[in-house]
């Protein structure tokens, strides 16, 4: 579970840099916008809504078993069974710190509701079914 909130953390964050260090550059030049302002406008946001969709995924407050949360990550590390914690101290201030960082999450999922919402279909697409079979006769 850490390597997946690791990868999504650095998809992200890669994300996030490509916009702003790619897509925003380019949107700020008064003559590409000038030339293509609807390519620039949709390259802008594809780039939002990919950081958008990333952010949504790590602190969804959902309980769906599809996605790999930083809430689902810390409750699964706070039912660590006694014999494998090493450090109590250190043990204990993580405990304290995951409170209130769950506490955090909570409310960076009502500002980040509305967004979220919109692109609800996104953070869990349907696999299609596949098709048919199909035999031609000839």
């Amino acid at each position: 579970m850490e390597e997946l909130i690791f990868y999504q953390l650095v998809d992200t964050h890669s994300r996030y840099k490509y916009m702003t260090d790619f897509v925003f550059p380019l949107i700020n030049q008064k003559t590409l916008r000038k030339i293509y302002p609807g390519i620039l406008s949709r390259l802008q946001a594809n780039s939002e809504d990919a950081v958008i969709i990333g952010l949504a995924k790590l602190i969804d407050n959902s309980n769906d078993p599809r996605l790999v949360t930083f809430k689902k990550f810390i409750k699964t590390a706070l039912n660590l069974p006694s014999s494998k914690i090493i450090n109590r101290n250190s043990w204990q201030e993580f405990r304290r710190e995951a409170k209130l960082f769950l506490k955090d999450l909570e409310e960076l999922n009502r500002n980040l509701n509305p967004l979220r919402n919109k692109f609800r279909a996104h953070l869990a697409p349907k696999t299609p079914s596949p098709p048919k079979k199909t035999t031609w006769k000839y």
